[in-house]
């Protein structure tokens, strides 16, 4: 009983979303009604489900810490990295309501993926045992699969979840041999044990079975935080998915996995730092690499995003090398300013609908955004601002979360890796100033007809821009949610 009141956010939420379906198979195939399109419905019915959900995620917080069947930990690190999850995932409901309405998408199956790879993300969040962490990330997967692939008529969303599928997959194998590996030297997979066992009381224990076993878990874990040179993957398929499907690629999975590396590398292999921060240095600069080199290339606005994520993961890497569990806090605070500069950008993007013929079609190259400042000023300064965000141009949100990475980093003297992420920070301005200046410099004697920007987008797209110019005033806000979060999880480390 003890545990189910712990477990009742996600009790609840996974009944409602059982409700959610059996109001669409049923009602969608009603001949008495008409056979009726539901998106609308379901839409707003996912979002109040989300609303209630997340009235019980914050009723458990502040509660300790407690294991639940030696599979799960409830403790409010989790309970807040979930808050973030579904205000994130609120927003791009609210967003795909008018979008799947404009794109003529008419299958509500969007809503309870994207609500199942949420449940699934909460698993994740809460998963302490290498066992619950390979079936949560699997559950996610499955959802994301299908999501890629959601636009059925399209040969491009076809080959992007094909292509999610093997390559998702392949990770799925490194997950459990990494995890073999290291059951295999330490005898248990629970990360309580493998704590003690790992301990700097024990490091003489140490073999290279468990050594090569985080290596290949981390490996595949590379692969769902999109980091290089495991990043093949994501381009295609940011590319070829429905961008509202892309917009939530971007912008949520990246939270629940984070939190799952810093349990994993802090919690249960804290005194085998000295083993897995090369690793992670070297994926770290390799993502600032092909993200930022890669971005340069690109003329499409999916998969300019596609390799900019790449580059974000890099600077999280960076702070992960450091082995300084107070680095977190810097790395939380980026995350977060990188999901509300992520939505606030494909919030502008679906709201970018040009009249072609008797159809609509969204903007999907850099060129297409010429003359977007006589077209919509408004629009057009706001996507400058989050550009500027995202770029790490002062004084908006985004220079600060770039600011405190580095700042943690030299405090911990790895000088070199601040420098490094500074230099790549500097060249990658180029690739979102050059959208900035195909907006406003470069002259289009052809103007191209929108549609009317929903009333919607345009409120996410104002908060976004007014949380990013909070910076100016005072980003101490963030930095002291990131700051209480990591207070949490080192009471209870």
């Amino acid at each position: 009983m003890d545990s189910f009141h712990w477990f009742l956010p996600e009790s609840f939420f996974l009944f409602g979303i059982l409700m959610v379906l059996l109001y669409g198979v049923v009602l969608s195939v009603s001949k008495t009604h008409n056979y009726p399109l539901l998106i609308q419905n379901i839409g707003i019915l996912s979002i109040w489900l989300l609303t209630l959900t997340s009235l019980l995620l914050f009723n458990n917080l502040g509660h300790g810490s407690v294991p639940i069947f030696g599979l799960f930990i409830y403790d409010s690190f989790g309970t807040y990295i979930k808050i973030i999850l579904v205000i994130s995932t609120v927003c791009l409901l609210v967003l795909s309501i008018s979008y799947l309405k404009v794109t003529k998408v008419n299958t509500f199956e969007f809503y309870l993926l994207s609500l199942l790879s949420l449940l699934g993300m909460f698993f994740i969040c809460s998963s302490f045992d290498l066992i619950s962490v390979y079936m949560s990330i699997e559950f996610q997967s499955l959802c994301f699969y299908v999501l890629a692939s959601l636009k059925k008529d399209s040969e491009y969303s076809t080959e992007s979840g094909l292509k999610y599928f093997v390559l998702g997959a392949f990770s799925s194998g490194l997950l459990l041999m990494g995890s073999l590996l290291i059951y295999g030297a330490s005898g248990t997979t629970n990360f309580e044990y493998l704590s003690k066992i790992y301990s700097a009381d024990f490091l003489h224990q140490t073999d290279f079975s468990i050594t090569l076993g985080l290596i290949v878990y981390l490996m595949g874990l590379c692969f769902k935080l999109y980091s290089a040179p495991f990043h093949v993957w994501v381009p295609d398929v940011y590319e070829g998915s429905p961008t509202l499907v892309t917009a939530f690629f971007s912008a949520v999975p990246f939270v629940s996995i984070f939190a799952l590396f810093v349990r994993v590398l802090f919690y249960c292999f804290g005194d085998l730092s000295s083993y897995w921060t090369d690793m992670v240095a070297f994926c770290a600069c390799l993502s600032l690499i092909v993200g930022v080199f890669g971005s340069l290339a690109q003329v499409k606005v999916k998969r300019l995003i596609a390799y900019s994520a790449i580059g974000h993961s890099g600077y999280l890497f960076l702070v992960l090398s450091s082995g300084d569990f107070d680095s977190m806090i810097s790395a939380l605070f980026y995350i977060v300013v990188y999901m509300v500069t992520t939505i606030g950008f494909f919030a502008g993007i679906m709201s970018l609908r040009r009249v072609y013929f008797s159809s609509t079609v969204q903007n999907r190259f850099l060129a297409d955004f010429t003359n977007l400042r006589f077209i919509n000023p408004s629009l057009a300064i706001s996507f400058g601002l989050i550009l500027f965000s995202m770029a790490g141009i002062p004084p908006l949100l985004g220079f600060f979360s770039k600011y405190f990475v580095f700042v943690k980093l030299m405090s911990c003297g790895l000088y070199m890796y601040s420098i490094f992420g500074i230099i790549a920070s500097i060249i990658g301005c180029v690739y979102y100033l050059r959208l900035i200046k195909i907006m406003y410099f470069i002259p289009n004697p052809e103007y191209a007809f929108y549609l009317p920007i929903p009333k919607v987008n345009a409120w996410l797209i104002s908060i976004s821009v007014m949380l990013l110019l909070f910076g100016i005033v005072d980003p101490s806000g963030v930095y002291y949610l990131a700051e209480n979060m990591l207070f949490v999880l080192n009471n209870w480390y």
